[in-house]
């Protein structure tokens, strides 16, 4: 907002603002738009001034000037400040202290370093700019992360006193000093809701993190993790916002569409904040994204609040050509102190469901059967839930939890079957998949 009249929100007209610095909680950088004389700007609300920093094309070559369909400016100012511009086909990386830039230029993947007025080749083909998706710089100022909109380049991390690169595809990612947290799921055990921790001199030797303790194993949760509160040779937890990005034919379990906090010292500790309410309609503005404060104190998230906001009117806008979603995304303050301590929860899964000695593989079976598998639960079952074929049935919450198989509704032939067991915390366990022939003749 604006200090001057706090009631109004402060505009600032032609920039793309990048972000509120992380010394002075006064100090607003940002990037001014346009075709040329692309200026960063450091905006001071304490005075209620603006100067800028400096001007990003006096460091492209005469020809590359001209240009735009950049994203915004990321920077850190730990140390020495470092932004890291998208400035057409470059990659710039300014550091104010030295006046110095770096350029990574993305179409001929060469590379000019701080202290060099020559590009040298890099160590391989950088994909193509156009699918560049977003830029992070590390708060240690010596490495950039470039997204890429392309799920097999997804992650190139450049080495700013090498020139080299390395890819690390597939996930969401936020930079430490000299470390990066994901979420790339558990690729141990291929569950989406598991984090993993690299240093960036090797960003694909992964260190794996905490993974849901609720199984079984599955693939429908996304989160875009948030580390501003990441500090030189400390082991800080980072936050991340668990929203479900697919459906799926499991229970919801712990961590759906939650904020949480992730310990990154190995003890596989998670800390459970708040629920996000938000609810996924395919539109862009729908998705969560936390961000923690530099102190860890707080976090902020936008949500639809299961789209009971009322709706945003002024908006009229398309999205991907179709009518956008109206309704209304606040954001939330969230405090993370975890005051109210979050109560033990029964985390143990049943056991792996058993079907009867009728159903073991080989049997010819026709018309319809009772089917019942077994298993056992240290509070209780609560629900089986059935497939045949891969199609999964209704949920039966009552015991003795029997599955009416009618094989009259199948071909002749090889079919299979499985089951899972759930719990009332929704701890889920898998059968094993059992096959039979149906004979109908």
């Amino acid at each position: 907002m604006d200090p001057n009249n706090p009631s109004q929100p402060l505009q600032l007209n032609g920039v793309f603002v990048g972000g509120f610095s992380y010394q002075d909680p006064n100090i607003l950088y940002a990037m001014s738009t346009g075709l040329n004389n692309h200026n960063l700007i450091q905006y001071d609300f304490s005075q209620n001034t603006f100067r800028v920093i400096a001007n990003i094309d006096s460091f492209l070559p005469a020809q590359d000037q001209n240009w735009s369909g950049y994203s915004a400016s990321v920077y850190n100012d730990y140390y020495d400040v470092n932004f890291a511009v998208g400035a057409g086909k470059y990659v710039v990386v300014y550091n104010k202290a030295n006046n110095q830039a770096a350029l990574i230029n993305l179409a001929d993947s060469t590379f000019q370093g701080l202290n060099s007025s020559t590009f040298v080749p890099m160590n391989g083909t950088l994909p193509a700019a156009s699918l560049v998706h977003g830029i992070q710089i590390d708060k240690s100022g010596r490495y950039v992360a470039i997204s890429y909109s392309d799920s097999t380049d997804s992650n190139i991390y450049v080495d700013l006193q090498t020139g080299t690169w390395t890819n690390d595809p597939y996930c969401h990612r936020v930079t430490g000093f000299a470390n990066v947290v994901a979420n790339c799921g558990n690729q141990l055990n291929n569950d989406s809701s598991g984090f993993g921790i690299s240093n960036l001199s090797n960003p694909t030797l992964h260190t794996f993190l905490a993974q849901d303790p609720n199984g079984p194993n599955r693939w429908d949760s996304d989160a875009h993790p948030s580390w501003n509160n990441a500090r030189p040779n400390m082991a800080l937890p980072f936050v991340a916002d668990m929203r479900l990005s697919a459906p799926s034919i499991f229970p919801p379990r712990s961590w759906d569409d939650e904020l949480i906090a992730v310990a990154t010292d190995g003890s596989n500790q998670v800390w459970r904040f708040a629920h996000m309410h938000a609810v996924q309609t395919g539109y862009y503005f729908t998705v969560p994204f936390a961000h923690v404060s530099p102190d860890g104190r707080y976090a902020l998230i936008n949500s639809n609040w299961g789209e009971t906001l009322g709706t945003a009117s002024d908006v009229q806008e398309t999205y991907n050509g179709a009518p956008i979603d109206q309704m209304r995304v606040d954001v939330f303050l969230i405090e993370l102190n975890q005051k109210y301590q979050v109560p033990q929860v029964d985390s143990i899964p049943p056991t792996i469901p058993v079907f009867p000695p009728g159903i073991d593989g080989n049997q010819n079976i026709s018309g319809i059967i009772n089917l019942t598998a077994l298993a056992s639960d240290n509070v209780g079952i609560a629900a089986m839930r059935y497939a045949v074929d891969g199609s999964w049935q209704p949920e039966v919450t009552t015991a003795p939890f029997t599955f009416l198989l009618d094989t009259t509704q199948l071909s002749t032939g090889y079919h299979w079957i499985e089951a899972y067991a759930r719990d009332a915390q929704n701890n889920v366990t898998l059968s094993n998949i059992i096959g039979f022939n149906a004979n109908n003749k």
